[in-house]
């Protein structure tokens, strides 16, 4: 007998070998496979997904209102002996819980209104009218309350009262009923989720298994592909368990490294706080005269010593934001504002340079929902840094409005700011190194340790925005800020880490 795999003569029929829609009835039967067990995984979540939503309707619009309505109705109650109270009483007993019992409806009413609003304009409509009516049930009350009405002449009122509040009830009766019949939709539309998800599985499981079977025919020849993909399984497993065990160890640097930078700073910059305050007793003279170059070398030790102790500060700012810790508080602010206080701060460093600064910011105020105190510290940031990498020339700060304005992660559009220089530029090769931390394209331009530009970008993207820059060798550069315009997300702001307090106001030292 032949191989399967040996040569047939000419001509002769190669009975080994299924042609035509046989050899393509198991790839047919695995694609149809494939799909049935990607519509019975996606179905169902589909399907729970929806109920979830349905549910959470509930939760958020009926399930909520309807606990009101009960207790409204009892407050009602309540109130209506009260009212024969005050008008047989003598005390100012019934008086108060009046009051308490007025108080607690209005609570009650508030809470209820935004409820049947999102439940449905009947809804709405009832809830509105229970409001009104209670208002017209409480006219005369109030009035008692207030003293605007004595007991006698409140007496006679008391009976009216109680049409006014059989007509409350009426319109509670009906936002109940309203309530009920929305809530029943719902539950009829959850159950036919459910239903139509068992119809779908039931179907998708049965034609599964049929193509399964197929499959299963085809099954021994498929053998070594499946250890093949066994192993490939298992070393994909392995490499995820050492990728993660590198994430772990990862994590662990940078929790060491955040640790060892805010114990530095707390064990460094307290002993440089005394000193520099000595030195501050030495200058002032309060320790005695000194002379001239004796208050010279004074004001030098402590020029340095509050360099160090920006230095800190900056690098504590990195290991915060390094563990997305960056403090940010929302508030209305003017951009265009913030950057004319930034660049007038550096106007007097720029002119000692024989700079020119150009502060073009003229139009309407643009405010956004930000933090003023980090934009204007990125702010200070670039600016510090033109002026300091530009030898000759200008530093412009303008509004960045001819330029195609980008979007923010959460899709709001972005309102700009941009730094333009006139200095050297960067070379494209350097522009990928521009936001790491501790890197610093000419060492020569002045002091500082390279991490200006990585604290900025990282409280950038906290704010919402991006920091983008264009450069020419040669040219100079421009830096534009980005900032999210229109109302910001509601989020939970993180809590100040320990450390430098970077909200009083004073310029960031960033370099």
């Amino acid at each position: 007998m032949p191989s399967p795999t040996a040569p047939t003569p000419s001509g002769e029929r190669d009975i080994y070998r299924p042609s035509g829609w046989r050899a393509r009835l198991p790839i047919a039967a695995l694609v149809f496979v494939i799909a049935s067990l990607l519509a019975l995984a996606v179905t169902p979540l589909q399907m729970s997904r929806r109920l979830r939503a349905v549910r959470s309707i509930s939760d958020a619009t009926t399930n909520a209102a309807s606990p009101l309505l009960p207790r409204l109705r009892v407050l009602i109650a309540e109130q209506v002996i009260v009212h024969q109270l005050i008008r047989t009483g003598a005390d100012s007993g019934p008086l108060i819980r009046y009051r308490q019992y007025r108080a607690e409806e209005e609570q009650l009413i508030g809470e209820l209104l935004p409820l049947a609003r999102r439940i449905g304009p009947a809804a709405a409509r009832w809830a509105e009218e229970v409001r009104a009516r209670a208002g017209r049930l409480h006219d005369v009350p109030d009035a008692r309350a207030d003293g605007r009405l004595t007991e006698a002449q409140f007496a006679p009122m008391v009976t009216p009262l109680r049409f006014l509040r059989d007509s409350l009830l009426v319109a509670e009766d009906s936002l109940a009923a309203e309530i009920g019949r929305v809530e029943q939709r719902n539950r009829a539309r959850g159950a036919r989720l459910v239903s139509g998800q068992e119809v779908v599985s039931s179907a998708l499981g049965v034609l599964a298994l049929l193509a399964a079977a197929v499959v299963a025919w085809y099954g021994r020849r498929e053998r070594q592909l499946t250890r093949a993909l066994a192993g490939a399984v298992a070393e994909e497993a392995r490499l995820r368990a050492v990728a993660e065990q590198r994430r772990e160890d990862l994590v662990r640097v940078s929790e060491s490294k955040a640790r060892l930078m805010r114990g530095f700073s707390h064990d460094v910059k307290n002993p440089l706080g005394a000193a520099d305050g000595f030195m501050a007793l030495l200058e002032e003279g309060i320790m005695g005269p000194l002379a001239e170059k004796q208050q010279r070398s004074v004001e030098r030790a402590r020029r340095a010593i509050r360099a160090a102790l920006n230095l800190i500060g900056d690098l504590l700012e990195l290991a915060k934001a390094e563990t997305g810790n960056i403090d940010i508080r929302l508030a209305p602010t003017d951009v265009r504002e913030v950057a004319r206080e930034a660049a007038e701060e550096f106007r007097a460093q720029a002119e000692a340079k024989g700079l020119t600064m150009v502060v073009d910011l003229r139009g309407e105020a643009v405010q956004l929902q930000t933090d003023p105190v980090r934009v204007r510290q990125v702010l200070g940031n670039l600016i510090s840094n033109a002026v300091k990498y530009t030898p000759r020339g200008s530093v412009t700060v303008r509004m960045a409005g001819g330029r195609p304005a980008p979007t923010s992660k959460d899709g709001r559009r972005c309102v700009g700011v941009e730094v333009s220089d006139t200095g050297a530029g960067i070379a494209p090769e350097k522009m990928r190194l521009l936001f790491q931390e501790f890197v610093r394209l000419d060492p020569r331009a002045g002091p500082g340790v390279g991490i200006g530009l990585a604290i900025s970008h990282r409280i950038v993207q906290a704010l919402g925005g991006d920091l983008t820059v264009e450069s020419e060798p040669g040219r100079g550069s421009t830096f534009v800020l980005w900032l999210p315009a229109g109302d910001a997300p509601s989020v939970t702001p993180p809590a100040a880490p320990a450390g430098r307090d970077r909200r009083t106001g004073e310029r960031p030292r960033i370099l």
